[in-house]
């Protein structure tokens, strides 16, 4: 009987660690099979910490990050050109300047331009549609990506950043 409990255990313990699709506790995310490791995170949200004097939700940052890396992969897979006047124009009209004064709390800038120009090239409901369909894992200290909403359970929706022109 003992030997059906070890047994049993063991097969349920491997089985919840197969459902985990993470493969470091050091990997914030995972998107479309390219890790995003904790230490950029925590590098950029110290850079933005000292750019911008105040505290810095390294949550947000995450999935700042995480949607610059889907925007990107969107880019590249419909042959998207994002220029870098494309960037340098969406850094302008969002005040982003700011943020290149290090290098750590420019990829922040990046991530957030590089989203916004994407959303830009391709329309608005086009991009949602598609980016829904990147595969996206987050660490669980973050919480359940939500397709849908670009963010994990929890975490502020893609309209919450995402403010289209003239609205």
């Amino acid at each position: 009987m003992n030997r059906i409990r070890a047994m049993v255990f063991l097969l349920a313990s491997i089985s919840l660690l197969a459902g985990c699709g993470m493969h470091s506790p050091n990997v914030a995310a995972i998107v479309d099979n390219v890790g995003l490791p904790e230490s950029t995170v925590t590098a950029v949200t110290d850079g933005c910490r000292e750019v911008l004097g105040q505290e810095v939700d390294r949550n947000k940052i995450a999935v700042l990050l995480v949607r610059g890396d889907i925007a990107r992969k969107l880019a590249e897979t419909k042959n998207i050109k994002i220029s870098k006047e494309d960037l340098e124009k969406v850094r302008t009209e969002g005040q982003l300047e700011r943020l290149e004064k290090n290098a750590e709390c420019a990829q922040a800038s990046e991530s957030l331009a590089t989203f916004i120009a994407t959303i830009k090239k391709m329309g608005e409901k086009e991009f949602l549609t598609a980016a829904a369909k990147v595969n996206v894992e987050m660490n669980p200290r973050y919480g359940s990506w939500i397709s849908e909403e670009l963010a994990p359970n929890g975490q502020s929706s893609i309209s919450q950043i995402y403010k289209r022109p003239g609205k």
